[in-house]
């Protein structure tokens, strides 16, 4: 499994947009070993936490429910109580 710690994953290929990206990192989770680099010590602000969260939640209830990335999902009504509001 490899992770990509990036400032900027736009693109659809995870491997382009790190090179295309200001700094990053791509290391294998087993191993701890780094593929390629740049920058890796540089300073940035993140790119998008929600991103990040949204596909470790997918990827933690394929593992948990024994389902793949093709299978469609309904999201309950309930889901979206205040996702509308915006208190700012």
């Amino acid at each position: 499994m490899l992770i990509v710690f990036s400032a900027a994953l736009a693109s659809a290929t995870v491997l382009h947009s790190a090179i295309a990206a200001e700094a990053y990192v791509i290391v294998d989770a087993q191993t701890g070993y780094i593929f390629e680099q740049q920058a890796p010590r540089k300073k940035l602000q993140v790119g998008s936490l929600t991103k990040i969260a949204t596909a470790t939640v997918v990827l933690d209830w394929i593992e948990q429910k024994s389902r793949n990335l093709d299978q469609t999902v309904a999201i309950p009504q309930e889901a979206f109580v205040g996702a509308l509001e915006n208190p700012i």
